[in-house]
């Protein structure tokens, strides 16, 4: 296995390919109750293990936060309910194409192949744009949730 080096980036294609890996994966694991409680089915168990309120602002201000709804809006995905995915967060569908693109990029990015393709340094070029328009979609839906009353 090649060496890591800090340096030139790799260490971090690795996290987040693993993080992204994770969150697509895992949304294929959970399923969500009728209320979209979020939960697995245990094979040692007919009782569903329902995944708690993980959301700080939500728990101890009562208020929303931008990532609220997207694991449910994730697993709303996975199962194909993608109309339930923008009910729970609007940018929760983007964003788990995102997570899904991730995976092959930063594959690619890790292993340094086409790292002097014209085309791919046009992708890689955008890239850091398309995460602040990712971030401004969160906010934006976020403002216009709770504006509008909406609940995650």
């Amino acid at each position: 296995m090649a060496r890591l080096n800090h340096s030139d980036g790799r260490i971090e294609h690795l996290y987040i390919l693993a993080l992204s890996a994770a969150a697509v994966f895992g949304s294929f694991l959970l399923n969500l109750s009728p209320t979209g409680t979020p939960y697995i089915s245990a094979p040692w168990s007919d009782t569903p293990l329902h995944l708690s309120e993980t959301c700080f602002s939500r728990r101890v201000l009562g208020i929303s936060c931008p990532g609220c709804g997207l694991t449910r809006s994730f697993v709303a995905v996975a199962h194909g309910q993608i109309q339930s995915a923008f009910r729970y967060n609007l940018m929760g569908p983007v964003l788990y194409l995102v997570c899904l693109l991730q995976i092959p990029y930063r594959w690619i990015e890790y292993r340094g192949v086409w790292r002097d393709s014209p085309l791919w340094l046009a992708v890689c070029k955008r890239f850091d744009w398309i995460t602040w328009i990712l971030v401004a979609g969160l906010v934006v839906a976020w403002l216009l949730r709770t504006a509008f009353g909406l609940l995650a």
